[in-house]
Protein backbone atom coordinates (compact mmCIF):
# COMPACT_ATOMS: atom_id res chain seq x y z
CA UNK A 1 0.00 0.00 0.00
CA UNK A 2 1.52 3.45 -1.09
CA UNK A 3 1.04 6.14 1.72
CA UNK A 4 -0.20 9.25 0.40
CA UNK A 5 2.76 12.10 1.71
CA UNK A 6 1.09 14.84 -0.33
CA UNK A 7 -2.06 14.44 1.46
CA UNK A 8 -0.65 14.41 5.03
CA UNK A 9 1.98 17.35 3.78
CA UNK A 10 -1.06 19.28 3.55
CA UNK A 11 -2.81 18.23 6.98
CA UNK A 12 -0.15 19.29 8.73
CA UNK A 13 0.45 22.22 7.07
CA UNK A 14 -3.33 23.13 7.58
CA UNK A 15 -3.03 22.10 11.33
CA UNK A 16 -0.28 24.39 11.81
CA UNK A 17 -1.91 27.51 9.86
CA UNK A 18 -4.84 27.31 12.06
CA UNK A 19 -2.65 26.55 15.48
CA UNK A 20 -0.72 29.19 14.86
CA UNK A 21 -4.04 31.87 14.03
CA UNK A 22 -5.50 30.44 17.10
CA UNK A 23 -2.45 31.41 19.14
CA UNK A 24 -1.90 34.50 17.76
CA UNK A 25 -5.45 35.61 18.43
CA UNK A 26 -5.03 34.90 22.00
CA UNK A 27 -1.81 36.74 22.77
CA UNK A 28 -2.91 39.63 20.78
CA UNK A 29 -7.27 40.13 21.33
CA UNK A 30 -6.26 42.52 24.10
CA UNK A 31 -3.75 44.45 22.56
CA UNK A 32 -6.00 45.33 19.65
CA UNK A 33 -5.22 49.06 17.76
CA UNK A 34 -7.19 52.18 19.25
CA UNK A 35 -5.14 54.79 17.04
CA UNK A 36 -4.22 55.26 13.60
CA UNK A 37 -1.21 57.82 13.53
CA UNK A 38 0.01 59.45 10.41
CA UNK A 39 3.93 60.79 10.33
CA UNK A 40 5.52 62.80 8.37
CA UNK A 41 8.79 63.99 9.51
CA UNK A 42 8.42 65.63 12.91
CA UNK A 43 4.26 66.24 12.03
CA UNK A 44 1.96 63.98 13.57
CA UNK A 45 -2.14 63.35 13.37
CA UNK A 46 -3.82 61.09 15.25
CA UNK A 47 -7.69 59.52 14.33
CA UNK A 48 -9.35 57.13 16.25
CA UNK A 49 -10.14 53.99 14.96
CA UNK A 50 -13.77 54.84 16.34
CA UNK A 51 -13.56 57.77 14.25
CA UNK A 52 -12.45 55.77 11.22
CA UNK A 53 -15.75 52.86 11.70
CA UNK A 54 -17.98 55.93 12.13
CA UNK A 55 -16.84 57.58 8.89
CA UNK A 56 -17.07 54.05 6.72
CA UNK A 57 -20.58 53.79 8.22
CA UNK A 58 -22.00 57.43 7.75
CA UNK A 59 -19.47 58.57 5.21
CA UNK A 60 -19.48 62.32 7.02
CA UNK A 61 -15.97 63.37 8.23
CA UNK A 62 -15.81 64.51 11.77
CA UNK A 63 -14.90 68.16 11.53
CA UNK A 64 -12.09 67.91 13.43
CA UNK A 65 -10.68 66.33 10.67
CA UNK A 66 -12.17 68.26 7.58
CA UNK A 67 -9.29 70.97 7.75
CA UNK A 68 -7.01 67.98 6.17
CA UNK A 69 -9.68 66.00 4.00
CA UNK A 70 -11.00 69.38 2.48
CA UNK A 71 -7.48 69.75 1.14
CA UNK A 72 -8.44 67.20 -1.16
CA UNK A 73 -10.46 66.91 -4.56
CA UNK A 74 -13.73 65.07 -4.25
CA UNK A 75 -12.87 62.76 -6.30
CA UNK A 76 -9.95 61.88 -3.98
CA UNK A 77 -12.20 61.61 -0.68
CA UNK A 78 -14.67 59.09 -2.28
CA UNK A 79 -12.15 56.91 -3.12
CA UNK A 80 -10.66 57.60 0.37
CA UNK A 81 -14.47 56.22 1.38
CA UNK A 82 -14.71 53.85 -0.43
CA UNK A 83 -11.76 51.83 0.48
CA UNK A 84 -12.53 52.29 4.07
CA UNK A 85 -16.07 50.89 3.63
CA UNK A 86 -14.25 47.89 0.74
CA UNK A 87 -15.23 44.51 2.83
CA UNK A 88 -13.19 41.06 1.16
CA UNK A 89 -14.26 37.67 1.87
CA UNK A 90 -10.99 36.07 2.22
CA UNK A 91 -10.70 32.54 3.57
CA UNK A 92 -8.23 32.88 6.47
CA UNK A 93 -6.27 29.86 6.57
CA UNK A 94 -5.72 30.48 2.66
CA UNK A 95 -4.59 34.03 3.36
CA UNK A 96 -2.45 32.94 6.15
CA UNK A 97 -0.51 30.49 3.51
CA UNK A 98 -0.11 33.13 1.32
CA UNK A 99 1.47 35.45 3.72
CA UNK A 100 3.78 32.92 4.84
CA UNK A 101 4.91 32.65 0.75
CA UNK A 102 8.29 34.11 0.05
CA UNK A 103 6.44 36.33 -2.06
CA UNK A 104 3.53 37.49 0.50
CA UNK A 105 6.38 37.67 2.92
CA UNK A 106 8.36 39.83 0.58
CA UNK A 107 4.90 42.36 0.27
CA UNK A 108 4.82 42.48 4.39
CA UNK A 109 8.65 42.92 4.26
CA UNK A 110 7.65 46.00 1.83
CA UNK A 111 4.86 47.49 3.88
CA UNK A 112 6.19 47.03 7.22
CA UNK A 113 8.37 50.10 6.18
CA UNK A 114 5.40 52.10 6.08
CA UNK A 115 5.01 51.74 10.17
CA UNK A 116 6.98 52.45 12.94
CA UNK A 117 7.29 50.24 16.34
CA UNK A 118 9.60 49.42 18.86
CA UNK A 119 9.86 46.30 18.34
CA UNK A 120 11.11 44.19 15.04
CA UNK A 121 7.94 42.59 14.57
CA UNK A 122 6.67 44.92 11.75
CA UNK A 123 5.99 41.93 9.36
CA UNK A 124 4.66 39.64 12.10
CA UNK A 125 2.14 42.45 13.27
CA UNK A 126 0.68 43.23 9.52
CA UNK A 127 0.47 38.85 9.55
CA UNK A 128 -1.91 38.75 12.48
CA UNK A 129 -3.85 42.06 12.04
CA UNK A 130 -4.31 40.80 8.49
CA UNK A 131 -5.00 36.58 9.36
CA UNK A 132 -7.30 38.03 12.20
CA UNK A 133 -9.03 40.25 9.88
CA UNK A 134 -9.64 37.92 7.44
CA UNK A 135 -12.02 36.02 10.13
CA UNK A 136 -14.25 38.82 10.86
CA UNK A 137 -17.87 37.88 9.82
CA UNK A 138 -18.52 40.83 7.33
CA UNK A 139 -14.69 40.01 5.46
CA UNK A 140 -11.51 41.25 5.68
CA UNK A 141 -11.41 45.33 5.59
CA UNK A 142 -9.60 48.19 6.90
CA UNK A 143 -11.05 48.84 9.63
CA UNK A 144 -10.97 44.98 10.72
CA UNK A 145 -7.25 44.60 9.93
CA UNK A 146 -6.80 47.89 12.38
CA UNK A 147 -8.30 46.44 14.98
CA UNK A 148 -6.78 43.27 14.97
CA UNK A 149 -3.34 44.99 15.00
CA UNK A 150 -1.67 43.58 17.40
CA UNK A 151 -0.79 47.91 19.00
CA UNK A 152 -2.52 49.81 21.05
CA UNK A 153 -1.43 52.36 18.29
CA UNK A 154 -0.83 51.73 14.36
CA UNK A 155 2.07 54.23 12.95
CA UNK A 156 1.97 55.11 9.40
CA UNK A 157 5.20 56.84 7.55
CA UNK A 158 3.43 58.40 4.77
CA UNK A 159 7.10 59.04 3.71
CA UNK A 160 7.54 55.86 3.14
CA UNK A 161 4.42 55.63 1.18
CA UNK A 162 5.54 56.78 -2.60
CA UNK A 163 8.42 54.51 -2.73
CA UNK A 164 6.45 51.69 -1.51
CA UNK A 165 3.38 51.81 -3.39
CA UNK A 166 5.36 52.76 -6.58
CA UNK A 167 7.20 49.40 -5.99
CA UNK A 168 4.51 47.58 -5.74
CA UNK A 169 2.65 49.01 -8.54
CA UNK A 170 5.38 48.91 -11.12
CA UNK A 171 4.25 45.18 -11.97
CA UNK A 172 0.58 46.10 -12.27
CA UNK A 173 0.74 48.79 -14.53
CA UNK A 174 2.92 46.50 -17.01
CA UNK A 175 0.54 44.35 -16.95
CA UNK A 176 -2.62 46.88 -17.65
CA UNK A 177 -0.17 48.72 -20.38
CA UNK A 178 0.32 44.60 -21.73
CA UNK A 179 -3.47 44.58 -22.09
CA UNK A 180 -4.16 47.48 -23.48
CA UNK A 181 -1.95 46.75 -26.20
CA UNK A 182 -3.20 43.46 -26.94
CA UNK A 183 -7.12 43.86 -26.14
CA UNK A 184 -7.92 45.61 -29.54
CA UNK A 185 -6.39 42.22 -31.54
CA UNK A 186 -8.18 39.52 -29.17
CA UNK A 187 -11.58 41.55 -29.90
CA UNK A 188 -10.60 41.26 -33.59
CA UNK A 189 -12.86 38.46 -35.60
CA UNK A 190 -10.59 35.26 -34.98
CA UNK A 191 -9.31 33.72 -38.81
CA UNK A 192 -9.43 30.20 -39.73
CA UNK A 193 -5.80 28.55 -39.76
CA UNK A 194 -4.56 25.96 -42.14
CA UNK A 195 -1.49 24.40 -40.48
CA UNK A 196 0.44 21.48 -41.18
CA UNK A 197 0.99 19.98 -37.53
CA UNK A 198 -1.36 20.29 -34.53
CA UNK A 199 -0.23 23.07 -31.72
CA UNK A 200 -1.26 21.28 -28.79
CA UNK A 201 0.89 18.03 -29.58
CA UNK A 202 3.94 18.04 -26.96
CA UNK A 203 6.85 18.51 -28.45
CA UNK A 204 10.23 17.13 -27.97
CA UNK A 205 12.04 19.21 -25.89
CA UNK A 206 13.24 18.87 -22.43
CA UNK A 207 12.24 21.52 -19.04
CA UNK A 208 15.14 22.00 -16.74
CA UNK A 209 15.57 23.92 -13.41
CA UNK A 210 18.67 25.18 -12.15
CA UNK A 211 18.41 26.22 -8.61
CA UNK A 212 21.48 29.10 -8.75
CA UNK A 213 22.89 30.90 -5.18
CA UNK A 214 20.56 32.94 -3.86
CA UNK A 215 21.43 36.91 -4.28
CA UNK A 216 21.79 39.20 -1.45
CA UNK A 217 19.81 42.71 -1.61
CA UNK A 218 21.46 44.54 0.18
CA UNK A 219 19.24 47.45 0.23
CA UNK A 220 15.94 45.24 1.38
CA UNK A 221 17.86 42.99 3.89
CA UNK A 222 16.44 39.78 2.53
CA UNK A 223 17.84 36.96 -0.14
CA UNK A 224 16.26 36.69 -3.16
CA UNK A 225 15.98 33.06 -4.97
CA UNK A 226 17.06 32.64 -8.53
CA UNK A 227 16.00 29.64 -10.42
CA UNK A 228 16.35 29.71 -13.89
CA UNK A 229 13.96 27.39 -16.16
Amino acid sequence: MKYNWKNTAKNIGLFCTLFTTYFISLNTSAKAAETVVLRYGQWEESISVTDLQSIAETGQVPQKYKVYTNKFPLEERQKFLKALQTESRVNFVTLSRLLNTSVGSTILQDFARLTSRKDDAGMQALRTGLVLGAKANEGLSIINFIQNYPSDRLVINLAEALPVFKNLNLSYQQTEQFRKAITPRLAAKPTSLNLSFDPSAAGNGKVKVINLPKLNDEQRQRLVPVDIY
